[in-house]
Parts: C-alpha cells; structure tokens; sequence
C-alpha cells in the first residue's frame, strides 16, 4: 500500500509540474506552442526521459510507452479554398479570400436573373435563346421555327408541270329570232349561262403559270344578214387561280382585256384550284368555249 500511494504521489506530481511548464509555455497566445516527448512507465505511472520535441531524451524502454504533451490539441490550420490565413501554432487567423468567392451574378447574354446577394437564380431568355428543333420537315424546308421549337414546314414542290385540266366544251345559242338582235342583252332570246369544272387540284406555296393548251374561245353570229350593224353578243368565261374575262359584240365591247391567263402566287398554307369555263349567248349569238390548261410551278 505504502508503495502504490508513492507511485500515485510521484505520478501526480509529475502531471502538475509538466502541465504548469506547459502553461507558462503556452500562455502568450501569440507565441508558438511547445510539444514534449516522453516514456510513460505504464506500472508506477512516472514519465521520464521527457525532451522538448518529437523525440524523447533516451529510446523508451520496453515497459514505457511513447508519450507526446502540448499546449493543446490542435497543431495546424490550414485555410482552404476561399480562405486565407492559418497557422502551426499560436493564435491562428481565418479569413474570407474576396478574390476567391464570387459575390455576385451577372445574367449573361440569353440569360435573365441573377443578383450580388440572397437567393440568386438564372433561366434561359426564350425571346433571344432558340429551343432545340423538334420538327422533322423531311424531305420538305424549314420555313420559320417557333419559341418552343417546333417548325413550320414547307412542302417540296418541284419545278414544272403540276396538273392539266380540260374541263371539255361548253357552248350556247341564243335565239335565232331577228327581232331580237337590235335591241340590246334584255329583250330575251338569251341562252345560258351553261357551265362546266375540271379539278380541283391541290397546290403548295409557290408561284405558278396558267399555259392554255389547245384552250380556244368563239363568239359569233348565227344569223344572216346584210347589215352589219346587226347586234350580237356573248360571254364566255374561264376561271383558275386568275380569271380570263371576254365579251365582245359588233360595237366593240371587250370586257376587262387586261384580265388574261398569267401567273398567280400560292401563300403557305397552300390551295385548291379548279378550272371552271362558262359560255353564255344573247339572241342571234353563238358563245362557244374550252380544251386544256396546264399548271406549272417556276417558283
């Protein structure tokens, strides 16, 4: 009992003794803090060989263990990303390296948003950022693309002859009463109209000729006589995307001559088109119309 009441007096006496020289050692917070080194004897709790350091004064012996006593726990600070500062001992700094945190957002080119503090956000400007195409036009082309991606297709078309029409004959007579012919369009004897259609026939955006193959128009008289004041008249008509107008009489009369088979334009959405011919005779008149036409596309 006497001996493990020494052992224990000798052990304590040591711990204060080394933890007073580790105090005054560490109590100028701005100096370094010094570390020892010693061999603890695990049987009488003694600690020996002790040396300033990583190393004790003399090897430990087999029943000692290696023994380190500072002025705290914490032997270094490193500043990592974003700080500076730190230290392996003493009083040791952080701080916040402003050349390292960004502090603010600015939204870029097709971009809105952003801020130089709280809750910061960006999203994409619709109005100048193009969605990814999500229209597959095949064969066709692209003619405009949308907001949300999708595109409005144009439908190829090649050049050249699309269709020919014929929408046969159409004629009409008017009365053969003489009496009638002198007097003008309503004094009665009028035949007709009488009218006939040939399509329709769909077309795509583009620009298109009407040619007439073979297409022939009459008007003439049908009866007899000497004088060549002798009043007839008739109308005949063809219609297809522009119109073809005549009228004639023996006063000279011709109805819209600048209306003629030409070119007409198709917009996006494309078309239906018919050929539509019409022939309409007053008394002593003949009206006769018809034969083909074909559609081409030169645009």
């Amino acid at each position: 009992m006497t001996r493990s009441r020494t052992a224990r007096a000798t052990f304590l006496a040591c711990a204060v003794a080394l933890a007073g020289a580790v105090a005054a050692l560490g109590g100028h917070e701005d100096e370094p803090v010094e570390s020892y080194t010693g061999c603890l004897n695990t049987s009488s709790g003694t600690i020996a060989n002790l040396a300033e350091g990583e190393a004790p004064m003399a090897a430990c012996k087999d029943k000692e263990a290696l023994v380190h006593v500072g002025g705290g726990d914490v032997t270094s600070v490193v500043a990592g990303d974003g700080l500076t500062g730190g230290g392996d001992g003493g009083a040791v700094t952080l701080s916040v390296d402003t050349a390292a945190i960004v502090s603010g957002v600015e939204a870029g080119f097709g971009l809105t948003g952003g801020g130089s503090g709280g809750d910061v956000s960006l999203a994409v400007d619709p109005t100048v950022v193009q969605r990814r195409v999500t229209t597959d036009c095949g064969a066709g082309a692209i003619a405009s693309i949308l907001e949300n991606g999708s595109a409005v297709c144009i439908k190829p078309s090649p050049v050249g002859l699309v269709a020919t029409l014929d929408a046969g004959v159409v004629a009409a007579s008017g009365s053969q009463d003489t009496s009638l012919c002198d007097d003008g369009f309503n004094e009665g004897g009028q035949a007709g109209p009488f009218t006939s259609t040939a399509g329709p026939v769909e077309l795509d955006e583009g620009v298109y000729l009407v040619v007439p193959r073979g297409f022939r128009w009459e008007i003439s008289k049908t009866v007899a006589r000497d004088d060549a004041d002798v009043f007839y008249a008739g109308q005949v008509v063809a219609q297809l995307g522009s119109t073809f107008i005549r009228q004639f009489n023996t006063r000279g009369l011709i109805v819209e001559p600048d209306r003629n088979w030409g070119l007409f334009t198709v917009g996006p959405s494309g078309t239906s088109v018919s050929l539509e011919i019409s022939a309409e005779a007053w008394a002593c008149s003949h009206a006769e119309i018809g034969g083909s036409v074909a559609i081409v596309r030169i645009g």
